[in-house]
């Protein structure tokens, strides 16, 4: 079983970043437990999981939107000082921190647009670890191939099209996406593909 952790602050304009990813995703189905700026709070929950997705808050340089990490750098660019061994140690599930790249922490203000894009990017990796891949065979009748089989679902999301590759979970299209995207976030996150 995979569970989902939220981190954040929604009052420092991107550091909320984890939290409105988890927002998205309980908008898709997807349960998400929330921690604030405290995980150590809700550990509890979590402490039989056999898989944990962290979302937070990240400052690095590059141009990519997220980051996923086993373990936390020493110089850390994460907000909420995390330490994913205890973490791992305590629930005894395997660990991945999935960073949102930010810009601005500042008292106040909202999350910016830019970093709200970096979250859907990074809800992204969260989907392909939690839904099944498919493909729309038939628009009107709302039928996908799933592993050679045709499925009726429901379309979560407005605008697919015959031959779109997009996510299923719990019987719903949740996400649209390039099969070279998929191929590349499932390689990644291939220890945590259900």
């Amino acid at each position: 079983m995979i569970s989902i952790l939220a981190i954040g602050n929604d009052l420092r304009e991107d550091d909320e970043a984890g939290l409105y990813a988890g927002k998205l995703l309980e908008k898709r189905g997807i349960s998400v437990v929330f921690a604030y700026e405290q995980p150590e709070n809700v550990l509890g929950q979590l402490r039989q999981v056999n898989k944990l997705l962290i979302l937070d808050a990240a400052h690095f340089e590059g141009e990519r939107p997220y980051l996923v990490t086993r373990e936390v750098p020493s110089k850390s660019f994460y907000t909420h000082k995390l330490d994913l061994n205890k973490i791992k140690k305590f629930t005894g599930a395997e660990v991945r921190l999935i960073g949102i790249k930010t810009y601005n922490r500042r008292l106040g203000e909202k999350i910016s647009e830019q970093v709200k894009a970096n979250a859907r990017e990074a809800v992204k990796v969260v989907e392909v670890c939690m839904a099944i891949p498919g493909k729309i065979l038939n628009k009107e009748e709302k039928i996908v191939e799933i592993g050679g089989e045709e499925k009726k679902v429901k379309f979560g999301l407005p605008g697919l099209k015959k031959g779109d590759f997009v996510l299923i979970h719990a019987g719903i299209v949740i996400e649209k996406m390039s099969e070279e995207e998929y191929k590349t976030i499932s390689e990644e996150m291939k220890e945590f593909i259900l």
